[in-house]
């Protein structure tokens, strides 16, 4: 069950809010906080919305509180070159306390994989990181995918973060989510009763981000209505406002090519190319799951005469589902971007 860890209120991050330590970040939590060599880079990588930004400035926040004297940087992939370029660590800027010609104790980059493709922050960052490696620095990194997905990426930055510690942050358990849950209601100072709590916790597989949101509006729609929210208050607000419309196979198509970094016209071409299998697989599996059209359907969306395809390539994928953990990581974040329910063999 996740624990609270709360925090005063003396460093410059004293707004960020009291973190959850629960399984889904546990692993996070400690590599951030341990001394070990190898843990002095530590790559977080999971479904946005899921707190890694926060778990990061929960810890540099701690750590600021242990030693007011830290040298730190906080920077993302658009503001890379014009922080990290070499010429550029000469100075100062406005948002850390790194003085003139000296290198940070700890370098924070945040959504790594928007640096696809983008070689020259790459080569930056590259720079950056070795150099704070090398004076006994830290560095803490985040991205939706873990090294080994992303993609145009140059080798080197791979190995420095393969090099480190890779930590998967996860969407809540159902016990995780009732947690959060209370914990955000109480932020609110919004009662909820234990059955409304698991109700809720049971009916919204959703990030903590997310959750958040949930619980935000049914305080709100406690104070218009100035009375307890109650289980059929709750069930009523999943069906109206929350519960995910059915995605359409369109939507899909788009967002398996956006994670596979291909395109739609290519997952639904004849070709043969051994690099679209597992995407047009991907896509083929989540349409059945995720719409309940027949296979002749989507096959013939995906420009196929006979069902049998879309049946061999369901078949084909809930294979290495169920050999690869990593494979079904992979399908939470795209059913995360869908707003998607994530399919029960998951």
């Amino acid at each position: 069950m996740p624990s609270t860890i709360t925090q005063s209120a003396s460093s410059p991050y004293q707004r960020v809010d009291p973190l959850l330590v629960s399984d889904e970040n546990r692993y996070a939590y400690t590599a951030l906080n341990c001394e070990s060599p190898i843990s002095r880079l530590v790559y977080l990588y999971g479904p946005s919305g899921v707190g890694k930004t926060h778990l990061v400035r929960h810890c540099l926040k701690e750590a600021l509180q242990n030693r007011d004297d830290l040298e730190y940087l906080e920077t993302s992939p658009d503001d890379i070159i014009d922080k990290l370029s070499p010429e550029k660590r000469k100075t100062p800027t406005s948002d850390s306390n790194i003085g003139a010609d000296r290198c940070c104790q700890l370098l924070v980059v945040h959504d790594v994989h928007q640096l696809q493709s983008r070689f020259y922050a790459q080569s930056c960052l590259i720079s950056a990181i070795d150099t704070t490696l090398q004076y006994g620095g830290c560095v803490a990194v985040t991205s939706l995918k873990p090294p080994g997905e992303l993609r145009q990426v140059h080798p080197k930055l791979i190995s420095r973060f393969h090099g480190g510690i890779c930590a998967a942050v996860g969407m809540p358990s159902a016990d995780s989510r009732a947690t959060l849950i209370q914990h955000f209601a109480q932020q609110l100072q919004l009662p909820l009763r234990k059955q409304v709590v698991q109700f809720l916790a049971a009916e919204l597989p959703i990030s903590p981000g997310e959750l958040r949101g949930a619980v935000t509006q049914l305080d709100l729609a406690s104070r218009s209505s100035k009375r307890t929210i109650s289980v059929e208050d709750a069930r009523r607000f999943i069906q109206t406002d929350w519960k995910p419309k059915r995605s359409t196979l369109t939507q899909i198509a788009r967002q398996v090519a956006r994670h596979f970094d291909v395109s739609v016209t290519e997952l639904r071409s004849h070709k043969r190319l051994r690099g679209m299998v597992l995407p047009r697989q991907c896509a083929m599996f989540l349409s059945r799951e995720l719409t309940g059209l027949n296979y002749q359907k989507i096959a013939s969306f995906f420009g196929r005469e006979h069902h049998s395809t879309v049946v061999h390539a369901c078949d084909r994928f809930r294979q290495k589902l169920a050999g690869d953990p990593q494979l079904g990581h992979q399908i939470r974040q795209i059913c995360q971007a869908l707003r998607a329910p994530i399919p029960e063999d998951l």
